[in-house]
């Protein structure tokens, strides 16, 4: 769904420069386009959230960093309609998947059910004790390449945007 809206809003931006380019308006041009590259960028990243089931250990996407966790780390989990999915480990830290945060297709299809099944069935049969559990390895900021070129590609279109408006 995020591939259509970042479609839909790159189909429009051919009309915003005929009109801007008509009126002689090249700042606000450079303007809009950075604007339609940080929300390209925000989507790109929603888009590409995940959970992944490793064979030792859960991988929790999320649009700026990621969360990975061992099985035997996880204390219990929690999914249904309107909850999406949350996995607690036994240090009490929460990971909160964003692809399933509370979509309308997680609410029609019960994806984060399908998901918690999928996880309970890798979990070992007693979670390892706080003291023997590794604690959660987090990623702060995770390299999202096709997002982070349209993000430099905005920021470049906001400088020559502002340079445009100094000089004019």
């Amino acid at each position: 769904m995020n591939g259509i809206f970042v479609v839909g809003i790159w189909g429009i931006y051919p009309w915003g420069v005929r009109m801007n380019m008509g009126q002689g308006d090249y700042r606000d041009l450079w303007l809009v386009t950075a604007v339609f590259c940080a929300v390209t960028a925000v989507f790109i990243r929603m888009g590409t959230c995940a959970v992944v089931l490793r064979s030792e250990s859960l991988l929790v996407i999320n649009p700026i960093g990621s969360k990975e966790v061992r099985y035997d780390g996880i204390r219990k989990m929690v999914a249904g309609p309107g909850v999406a999915l949350k996995i607690v480990t036994v240090r009490d830290e929460s990971l909160v998947p964003v692809a399933f945060g509370g979509s309308l297709v997680d609410y029609r299809f019960a994806t984060s059910e399908l998901a918690a099944t999928a996880i309970r069935e890798r979990l070992p049969p007693k979670p390892k004790s706080v003291v023997d559990a590794k604690p959660v390895e987090r990623t702060l900021v995770r390299p999202c390449r096709s997002a982070d070129v349209i993000l430099a590609i905005g920021v470049v279109a906001a400088l020559v945007g502002g340079v445009m408006g100094a000089i004019g």
